[in-house]
């Protein structure tokens, strides 16, 4: 879902008027401002994803090194 979520976010500028039209849309670099602020917090996202991740499968390990499987 993460990719989809990013892909929404980059195509959200396009749907903003531009500047030179009517005087009154987003100026280019604004738009750049924006676009660079959603890459940097998809890249946060999915490094606080892959420490749960982590997390996740450490306690996993652990829980199966302290019971072992017994048939």
């Amino acid at each position: 879902m993460l990719p989809f979520l990013g892909a929404a976010l980059v195509v959200i500028p396009l749907l903003w008027p531009r500047a030179d039209v009517a005087g009154l849309g987003m100026p280019l670099s604004s738009a750049m401002l924006y676009i660079f602020i959603s890459w940097a917090g998809m890249i946060g996202v999915s490094f606080l994803f892959g420490l749960a991740a982590r997390r996740m499968v450490a306690r996993e390990d652990a829980s199966t090194e302290a019971a072992p499987w017994r048939p």
